[in-house]
């Protein structure tokens, strides 16, 4: 039976701290990423007061609403504007 090796102590140490450094940064970029909104819907959530606190006959698009669609983002322009316009999208009798 031949004996195992054993790494050196500070061979070991190093891997430790390597990996504890790695779990640590995968663990920050997790974090991280978890705060950027995911759905349409959360992104139209920041983008609508966005839309709403532009200046008069701003038209750029706000950074809040990057990531939506072009679709979702044409109408939330139109609704802020129908908004603007006391224009309800309820039906009326």
């Amino acid at each position: 039976m031949t004996p195992t090796a054993t790494p050196p102590q500070g061979d070991t140490m190093r891997t430790r701290t390597t990996t504890a450094t790695v779990l640590l940064l995968a663990a920050l970029t997790g974090c991280s990423s978890s705060e950027q909104p995911k759905t349409q819907e959360e992104i139209a959530a920041l983008c609508a007061p966005a839309l709403k606190a532009r200046p008069e006959g701003d038209t750029s698009k706000p950074k809040e609403c990057e990531g939506l669609t072009a679709d979702n983002y044409d109408l939330l322009v139109i609704s802020t504007i129908a908004d603007g316009l006391g224009i309800s999208g309820g039906t009326t009798n």
